[in-house]
């Protein structure tokens, strides 16, 4: 069985119910006629206003192009009917991904969960620690290396600019 696969509809899916895109007209019964349950979901969600709009698509094993059930729009204010090329800000979905794929390196034995970045990233060789990052940028040695089990549990030190209003930032 073949599939045709491309990166909105990879993101659509990926996306769950909580950012999701939507397809043709023509298309909404088809699928909700086989999926009342989700269908009357989508239509909660959106109406509770938890998301702008939603779609929930299906490829039936011998069939190549999904069936689309669509409800809403592509954003709360000022928001279009969705369509099959949507954008949606899904944000973060890269981390699971990225965690499969370092997991799956692991298994092989390709990676080590306590092995330094350093050994994958020589950048990261000789990391520094803020001393006190909202009051100035000095640092100083850190005193361990941060290693694969650091990124994968965001408690490798690494900032996000958008988190405060400090000198980092």
């Amino acid at each position: 069985m073949t599939m045709e696969f491309n990166r909105r509809g990879f993101l659509g899916a990926a996306a769950g119910g909580a950012a999701l895109a939507a397809a043709p007209a023509f298309a909404r019964e088809m699928v909700a006629a086989g999926f009342p349950a989700v269908a009357a979901l989508m239509r909660r969600y959106v109406a509770e206003n938890k998301v702008p709009g939603a779609v929930f698509g299906v490829v039936r094993p011998g069939r190549f192009r999904p069936q689309w059930t669509l409800v809403g729009q592509d954003a709360f204010e000022n928001g279009r009917p969705v369509t099959p090329d949507t954008l949606w800000r899904i944000y973060s979905m890269t981390k699971p991904i990225i965690g499969m794929m370092v997991m799956q390196l692991i298994t092989e034995g390709r990676m080590r969960l306590d092995q330094p970045i350093s050994e994958i990233a020589p950048e990261f060789a000789a990391m520094t620690v803020a001393i006190d990052p909202a009051a100035s940028l000095a640092s100083r040695p850190a005193k361990t290396p941060i290693t694969v089990r650091h990124l994968l549990t965001h408690t490798a030190g690494l900032a996000y600019v958008i988190n405060g209003n400090g000198p980092v930032e």
